[in-house]
């Protein structure tokens, strides 16, 4: 629908233990494939949705440690950048700073 693919979701709604399961799940297969053909698991893992980000960026966002440990494992790009020039961990920053404010205001 947005250009995503079921690791963009799976990345950003870990919201618990069983679901950071799949994500790692995933990523673990994605591996085996990547020893067999690097090629896969970049376009596959770094794929880019409509406004550009990819699964690392969303699950960084949205604080999902576990997701995110297991593409960096995967060897996701983290300087992939989206439409506003973002990378993941400008995205997590982002994150944060937009929480930080709704806890003090």
């Amino acid at each position: 629908m947005y250009g995503r693919t079921a690791l963009h979701y799976v990345s950003y709604k870990c919201n618990d233990e069983n679901e950071a399961k799949i994500v790692e799940s995933i990523v673990k297969e994605l591996i085996t494939t990547a020893k067999r053909s690097p090629d896969t698991i970049n376009a596959f893992v770094n794929k880019q949705d409509k406004k550009e980000k990819t699964a690392l960026h969303r699950a960084a966002y949205h604080g999902q440690l576990r997701a995110v440990q297991a593409l960096l494992n995967c060897k996701a790009n983290v300087t992939v950048r989206d439409k506003q020039g973002c990378t993941a961990l400008l995205a997590a920053a982002s994150a944060l700073k937009t929480w930080t404010r709704s806890v003090f205001v």
